[in-house]
C-alpha cells in the first residue's frame, strides 16, 4: 500500500492482506485491512543453516536471502567473526544475532534492518509547511506530535520537528518507537 501528497509518497505497508471489513458511514465506504508484512516468515521459519568463520552480517544478509526477506541496511553495532553459528529458525537466529552484536532489529516496510541502537538515522522534517499541525507536548515518555500523515515516519524514525517562535527556528530531534 503507497499513499502521500503531490507526487511525495511511498510505501506504507507492504505484506499479505489476512483479514477484511467493508462498512458503510453515509455515502462514505470504510475498508479495514488487517496486513503482515512477512512478519510471519520470522515465526517458525526452519533456517536450519550451520556457519563457519563468517561475520554477523553476512550470516544476517544469507538467512534473510534464503527466507525471502528483504534487507534494509544492516550494520551491527559490533561484527563478530563466529567459528560455528547454528541457526534453527529464523526469528531465534536473528534475535541472538542482534543481541550478541549489540544491536536493535526491526522490520520497516518489509524490510529487516539490523543496526546500532544510535546509528545515524537520515531525519524527516517536520514543521508546519510539512505537515506540522500544532508545537509538540512534552509527556513523561516523550512527545505528543500531531501532523499530517506522512508515510517516511516509522518505528526508528529520527524526526527532526521545526517550530519557529519570535523570528528564532527551535528544531528537536525525536526518534520514533522508542
Amino acid at each position: 500500500m503507497e499513499a502521500g501528497y503531490k507526487g511525495n509518497y511511498g510505501i506504507v505497508t507492504a505484506g499479505e492482506i489476512f483479514d477484511f471489513k467493508s462498512t458503510k458511514n453515509g455515502v462514505d465506504r470504510i475498508l479495514e485491512m488487517k496486513i503482515a508484512g512477512n512478519v510471519s516468515k520470522l515465526i517458525g521459519y526452519p533456517a536450519n543453516r550451520t556457519y563457519s568463520n563468517q561475520k554477523t552480517s553476512y550470516i544476517i544478509k544469507d538467512l534473510l536471502g534464503m527466507s525471502g526477506l528483504q534487507a534494509g541496511e544492516i550494520k551491527p553495532e559490533k561484527e563478530f567473526l563466529y567459528s560455528s553459528f547454528v541457526a534453527g529458525d529464523l526469528r531465534t537466529a536473528l534475535t541472538r544475532l542482534a543481541k550478541d552484536s549489540g544491536s536493535e532489529l526491526y522490520i520497516t516496510a518489509n524490510q529487516v534492518y539490523l543496526q546500532s541502537p544510535d546509528a545515524k538515522k537520515e531525519g524527516v522534517l517536520l514543521n508546519y509547511s510539512s505537515g506540522l499541525l500544532q508545537e509538540p507536548e512534552k509527556t513523561e515518555t516523550g512527545y505528543n506530535v500531531k501532523c499530517l500523515f506522512n508515510y517516511k515516519i516509522n518505528k526508528g524514525s529520527n524526526v527532526i520537528i521545526q517550530i519557529k517562535k519570535r523570528n528564532t527556528v527551535v528544531a528537536k530531534n525525536i526518534v520514533t518507537g522508542k
